[in-house]
Order: C-alpha cells, then structure tokens, then sequence
C-alpha cells in the first residue's frame, strides 16, 4: 500500500497561507471597515478589521472587546436613532445608515454604514456583516451645496420678487404712458418729434394730428414737417430755430401758421424743445404744438379796435390839446389887461389847471400804448440805456449790471426805466448815485434800482404806484407797474427811508433768460 503524498497538502497550505496574506492585505488597505455584529442585545462586533485604526484611530480588539463600544462612541444626537432603526434588519434583511462618531482624536466624521442579516440553513438569524466607510468629505460638500443651494434659492427668491416689482412698475409704467396718449389724444396739444436735418423729418406724432386731418401712419416717415409750415413762414421759422440754438437755449416758443391736409391754414404755438444724448449732442427737437387760430383770430378782432379807439383817442387828444393851446394863450392875454389881484389870482389858478390836464393829455398817450404790441425778450441793459435817454444825469453817476439778461416783457419796458430815473431826480433831492443789478430769488429774478436820495416815506410805499399820487403827473409809477403787470412782472418799493430808494421788480420763472441760458 502506497504513502500518501505530503506534496499535495503542503501545496494547499501555502495557497491558503496566500490567500490570508491577500485578504489581510485587502482589509488592511480597503477604505472600508469590514465587520461583524451579533443580533440584537447590544448588537456588540465579534470582528473588526484592522484597517479601523489607520481610519478611525482605534484597535480593533477595543471594539470587540467592549459590546457597548459602538453605541457610546455614535454622537448622542445621532445614538437614539441608529440603535432604534437597526432593527429593521430583522425584517428587510438589511440596513443602511449614516450617522457622526467619535475618532480616537476627539473629532467626530460622518460614517455611511451598512449591514446585511446572515441566516444559517434553517434560515435563523445568525449574524450581521457590514461594512462603514468615512464620508465626512462627502458630507461636507453635501452641506456646502445645501448652504449653497439655500443662498441659490434665497437669491432667486429675492430676484423673482424683482422682478415682480419690475414687472408691476413696468405694468404701472405702460399704464401711466396710456393714461398720457389718452390725455395727449384729448388734448389740443399735438406731440411732436423732429429730426435735424434740413426738411425736418417726422419721427413721432401724437394721434391728436387728426386734428389737421391726417393720421400718425401718413405723416411718420413720409412727410417731413418742413411740409406742415406756412411756406411764408418756414425761413422765419428755420431762422428762429438756428438762433436759439446758436444761444444754447433748451426751449424756447414759436408762432407760425401750419397747413392742414385740405390746405386750411391755421395759427400754432410751439413750444420747442432741444433733444439731446447722454454726450449733449443735439439729436432732433421735440415740440408741443397748439391750435391757437380762434386767438389769433381775437387778436386781429382787437387790433382793429385798438386801432379805431387810438384813432379817436389821437384826434380828441389832438383837439383838446389845440384848444388848451388857445385857452392857455387866452390866459395870457388876460393876465396882461387884468388889474384887480383877485382876477389875477384866478387867472393863475385856471392856468395851473390847465397845465395840469395838459400832462393828463400827455400821459395818456403814452398810456395808450401800453399793452398795444405784444410782449417780447427785450434787452433790460438796452431797455435801460434808451429809457434814460434825454434826461439830465450829469451829476449822478449810473451803474448797471445785468448779465445779457433778457425779459419777457411789454416792449414799453424802457419807459419804466425812464420813470424810475425821473422819479429820482425829482424827488430823491440829492441823488448822486444810481445802481441797478439783479439776483435770484426763491420765485425767479429780482431787478433791483436803488439811488442814494432821500428816500420814500414808510407811509408812502403804496400810494406812489397809485394814479395822481404825487407832485408831478402822478402817472409815472403808476405807468411803470401797469406795463409790468402785463405779463405777470411786480414792483415793490423796498428802500430804508432817509437812506435812498429801492425797486424791486419781480421776474416769475420763465419770464427772464441770459443771452446763453433760458429762465426755465
């Protein structure tokens, strides 16, 4: 009978001595901690690898050694949860979990752990295997993408009530620009855009241009509103418009005639308006168009009365003054034959009067021009220097200051000029000094006259704009307040008594304007 070989034994040895070495290999290496629990109790490890002390810091004799080992060292937030929820083990047959535990350096890491239920051939629960990895780095980014996630929706949250905004300011906007065509396409005001060449071409109108018998598709575009002015009137029109801009104004008002579409010509006031870029380059105008035909219309109506009632007030004046001629000359003769000093006296007093009405005459033609022309931008240094034409002012020295102002104003402007220096001369007693300037003020302009004469009485400063009050006419402030009045203009005595006179005359907004820059 043939020895049995050891060769073959020997060889199965060493493959199995192998086969442990590669296994122990493999755990000690693996990123994953392979284990072995009992079933329920304590649910105590009976085998830990011992890779568990190069990822968690402990032995693994220490987790089989102490049952309660695991429990203690699973974060007490977490502890009540993984012990009650491992035993659904027993009904599934498996188990998966995450939960924070204790590191031997006093750090807690995130464990993904997982169980499987191992049943002998009866199919009796045996044992569980599983395995934990650390996934703290997972984790980690987990929460960072959470708070990056809560920040992504915190920021769309805030950006779509933005936008809920912006969309209820846009709905509130397109509502607002309805509402205005509405009241545009009411309104007797025609909207117009403009561009900067030559013919002016139509780049916008409101939908009121009915009113001249087109609609906005036939005029944007197609006709140029070179083609709306009074062929008479555009080179004016073109001339007013290359002046203002040449002065820099923003805006500045127009009168011309237009043509409707059957041919009809009507009277417009137009307020223009420069538009410019984000550069200030002038791109085009805008304008503001009004029908003011039925005023014109007025305006003629009252010229020609006007005219008839300065006629008459020309020849009555002429008369009266011819017969005051005769009277005064009649006086004469008679103080010159008369003897008795009572007649005299008489005779003087009835002169006196007839002086007295001579002046009235006078004033009133002067008065009768007022308002007569329409206002207009009048020079207030050129409407100085000429209202101080031929007054005696060679002991007074004059100063003004305007500053290229211009004034909307009766084109009689010179004459309150003319009234105030006149007033002073004759009531100021020792004027010497005359200065006038302008500043502005919380309601527009202030023209201020002052001189250096004996000023107005307190109780004064209302009755001197009053018709009569005063030695003279008593015409001539009175005069000054009405041609101011006329658009809107006010004067005011303001001086300290005994130190001089001062006027001010108030200018509203957009009354004045400097060579370069429009009161606005």
């Amino acid at each position: 009978m043939s020895r049995p070989s050891c060769k073959t034994s020997n060889s199965s040895i060493g493959e199995q001595a192998n086969i442990k070495n590669r296994l122990d290999y493999l755990l000690a290496n693996n990123p994953a901690i392979i284990y072995t629990s009992r079933i329920g109790g304590d649910w105590a490890a009976n085998f830990v690898s011992k890779n568990i002390q190069g990822l968690l810091g402990y032995r693994s004799e220490e987790f089989i050694e102490n049952p309660d080992f695991l429990a203690s060292h699973i974060h007490p937030d977490d502890r009540e949860r993984v012990l009650r929820n491992v035993e659904k083990i027993l009904e599934i047959g498996f188990h998966v979990h995450e939960y924070r535990f204790l590191r031997k350096d006093g750090i807690y890491v995130w464990i993904h752990d997982e169980l499987r239920l191992i049943r002998d051939e009866n199919g009796k629960p045996v044992e569980c295997v599983g395995f934990m990895i650390d996934v703290s780095a997972r984790k980690k980014a987990e929460e960072e993408l959470r708070r990056y996630d809560l920040k992504l929706q915190k920021l769309v949250k805030d950006r779509t009530i933005e936008l809920e905004k912006a969309n209820q300011d846009l709905r509130k906007a397109f509502e607002r620009l309805r509402e205005l065509e509405t009241i545009i396409d009411r309104s007797p005001a025609i909207a117009f855009l403009w561009g900067l060449t030559d013919d002016m071409p139509i780049e916008f109108v409101s939908n009121n241009i009915t009113q001249f018998g087109y609609s906005p598709d036939e005029v944007v575009g197609k006709i140029p509103y070179a083609k709306f002015v009074h062929p008479d009137d555009l080179a004016q029109v073109r001339s007013e418009i290359a002046e203002c801009t040449r002065k820099d104004l923003d805006e500045y008002p127009l009168e011309y005639r237009m043509l409707t579409k059957t041919g009809e010509t009507r009277w417009v006031y137009d307020r223009t308006f420069r538009r410019r870029d984000s550069r200030g380059t002038d791109i085009g105008h805008q304008g503001i168009v009004v029908d003011i035909t039925e005023r014109k219309r007025a305006e003629e109506a009252l010229q020609r009365v006007n005219e008839k009632l300065q006629l008459m007030g020309s020849v009555t004046r002429h008369d009266a003054l011819n017969q005051l001629a005769v009277l005064t000359g009649r006086l004469e003769i008679a103080e010159t034959t008369a003897r008795d000093d009572n007649v005299l006296t008489q005779l003087q007093k009835i002169k006196t009067a007839a002086g007295t009405i001579r002046r009235q005459l006078e004033f009133t033609a002067d008065y009768q021009q007022t308002g007569v022309n329409k206002p207009e931008w009048i020079s207030a240094e050129r409407a100085f220097l000429s209202g101080i034409m031929g007054l005696s002012l060679a002991q007074v020295s004059l100063s003004h200051k305007f500053d290229d102002l211009e004034v909307f104003v009766d084109p009689m402007f010179e004459k309150v000029f003319h009234n105030l220096v006149d007033d002073s001369l004759r009531h100021g007693k020792k004027v010497t000094k005359i200065n006038l300037c302008c500043e502005k003020s919380r309601d527009g302009l202030v023209i201020i006259y002052e001189d250096d004469g004996v000023g107005i009485p307190e109780e004064e400063k209302v009755k001197i704009f009053e018709p009569g009050h005063g030695k003279h006419t008593g015409y001539g402030l009175f005069m000054a307040r009405a041609i101011l009045g006329i658009t809107g203009l006010t004067i005011e005595e303001t001086g300290i008594p005994g130190n001089g006179a001062r006027f001010e005359i108030h200018v509203p907004f957009g009354q004045y304007r400097s060579d370069s820059k429009r009161s606005a």
